[in-house]
């Protein structure tokens, strides 16, 4: 059975008050709704503005033709997930890029899906994968250190090609 999540204040984990424009905290930040995305981050003052620009100027590069399935197969064989038993179910997907994986489980799967990413690859997700989703995908950019969402909240929860990036990992790579 699927649970209801709604979005939560990512510093505050409180409830968020919600218009046609944006989320808002009782503490006074606001979240705005930008192309229909909801946007936790200012994507403009972060880190990650070459892998938005990468992943919207190549947005089809990594999805899934009707005649490749390799994101199908590399995602089926590296979680050991089975398409039937996702049915209804709530999944997490941390740093979406252009969507690859986010196509993988909306076309394969009835889950819910909740994908995130720190940059605004969001956008090429989006154009990707809005379409196929009936209602079940929930796209939002956020970080992965403060994720808009209340805890133990998913059935599953996948990243890959993320970690790496992020600036911990870099500067503990830069200290080995």
């Amino acid at each position: 059975m699927t649970v209801s999540i709604h979005y939560v204040d990512p510093k505050t984990k409180a409830p968020l008050r919600k218009d046609d424009t944006a989320y808002y905290s009782e503490t006074g930040s606001v979240y705005p709704i930008v192309n229909q995305i909801p946007r936790f981050v200012d994507s403009s003052q972060n880190y990650t503005q070459s892998f938005g620009l990468q992943w919207n100027t190549f947005s089809k590069t990594q999805i899934d033709g009707t005649d490749q399935k390799q994101s199908e197969t590399r995602f089926f064989a590296t979680t050991n997930w089975k398409p039937e038993e996702l049915a209804g179910k709530n999944i997490l997907e941390a740093g979406s890029g252009a969507g690859r994986f986010t196509r993988v489980i909306l076309e394969k799967t009835s889950a819910h899906l909740w994908s995130f990413d720190y940059s605004e690859a969001v956008e090429a997700n989006w154009q990707n994968n809005a379409d196929i989703a009936g209602g079940r995908l929930h796209l939002f950019q956020a970080s992965i250190y403060q994720i808009p969402l209340p805890e133990v909240t998913f059935d599953k929860v996948f990243c890959f090609g993320v970690l790496q990036h992020t600036p911990r990992s870099v500067e503990f790579c830069n200290k080995t």
